[in-house]
């Protein structure tokens, strides 16, 4: 209301500065108990305020480090589940490195290439299910489509395929049921 009000001015700075120190404490006790994420967060607060304070560079500088160190360690144990053909958890390891640096150039290509493997190998199961499944191979058949329904519970024509499976086993479980309760009747137990 009175921007020549000296003591207003003065009870800005000192809200200011307040608010930042108090950010940076928060960001300290975050540090001590290893949540990065809530670093980063307090970290932006105080950038909004002083965003060349020496210490809040220290932090920031800090956080980098910290992150690169995490998130270097989650891309080699994807690695290791991408060499097992594990997309899906090295996927999933990979997303948690991505908590510690979202815009890791290197992280994001690498989340893109698994995302095209974890696909070429659901398209590769359900390939291999359809194949087994027509040479009525139902039960390797069926091992194809559990592991489709692993990587992708999402897949419509697996379950589908799965569905169609059990139920074609079930079918031939009972015909297998009624023979043998057949030959039994008749006394033959080789049968």
């Amino acid at each position: 209301g009175d921007p020549g009000n000296g003591s207003a001015a003065q009870g800005i700075q000192a809200a200011e500065k307040g608010a930042f120190d108090e950010k940076l404490q928060a960001a300290g006790a975050a540090f001590a108990a290893e949540d990065l994420s809530a670093v980063r967060e307090y970290l932006q607060q105080a950038a909004e305020i002083y965003p060349s304070d020496n210490r809040l560079r220290i932090y920031q500088a800090r956080l980098v480090r910290v992150s690169k160190g995490r998130w270097l360690t989650l891309q080699e144990r994807a690695k290791a589940l991408e060499d097992k053909r594990q997309y899906a958890e090295a996927l999933s390891l990979l997303r948690q490195g991505l908590a510690f640096a979202p815009e890791e150039p290197q992280l994001l290509r690498y989340e893109k290439r698994l995302i095209a493997l974890l696909s070429d190998r659901i398209d590769e199961l359900f390939r291999q299910g359809r194949d087994y499944y027509s040479r009525n191979e139902l039960r390797l058949a069926r091992t194809s489509f559990e592991q489709l329904a692993l990587l992708s519970p999402d897949h419509q024509d697996g379950k589908k395929f799965l569905n169609k499976i059990d139920r074609e086993l079930q079918q031939e479980a009972q015909r297998a049921v009624g023979a043998g309760e057949a030959s039994l009747a008749h006394d033959d137990l080789i049968a």
